[in-house]
């Protein structure tokens, strides 16, 4: 289960930030028309950012990824607080205009995010972010050979 959990924070971790940088790489792939469409992007928004809130939300969101591919405590609060931070800006950010490709991404990442949430509150692994939890050994893992060296 910890090798799944893994994978799935790196993929979630990796599709965000290719859904995050990939507007800046894909200007002028498309027709002006397709350009005036995804100009209104965000178009009647109650809340904006600025480009260094951007940049710190996305530093954030993968540093909330290290803490969870580490097993580190806080990163399972932190993770579910990012998560419903992200649910409620979502009420607030416009109207939204995507590529049919960003959209496979960010539902791809939706989805990963809620296997991270089941993953950190419905399996064994839960037990792995709890704070007084003793960190498991490497044998608890699986790792047949520290089994047997066992004294």
């Amino acid at each position: 289960m910890t090798g799944i959990f893994r994978v799935v924070v790196l993929v979630s971790t990796g599709l965000y930030s290719v859904g995050y940088w990939l507007p800046y790489v894909d200007v002028g792939q498309f027709s002006p028309k397709w350009d005036a469409l995804l100009y209104h992007d965000g178009s009647g928004a109650l809340i904006t950012f600025p480009i260094w809130a951007e940049f710190v939300i996305y530093a954030v969101t993968v540093s909330v990824s290290a803490l969870l591919y580490f097993f580190i405590p806080f990163g399972r609060r932190a993770f579910v607080l990012l998560v419903l931070a992200n649910l409620a800006a979502a009420c607030f950010l416009g109207a939204r205009v995507t590529t049919p490709v960003d959209e496979v991404i960010w539902n791809v990442v939706t989805m990963s995010d809620g296997a991270l949430l089941a993953m950190l509150y419905l399996t064994p692994l839960a037990r792995r972010f709890e704070p007084d939890a003793a960190q498991p050994s490497v044998a608890a893992d699986g790792d047949r050979a520290a089994r047997d060296h066992r004294g």
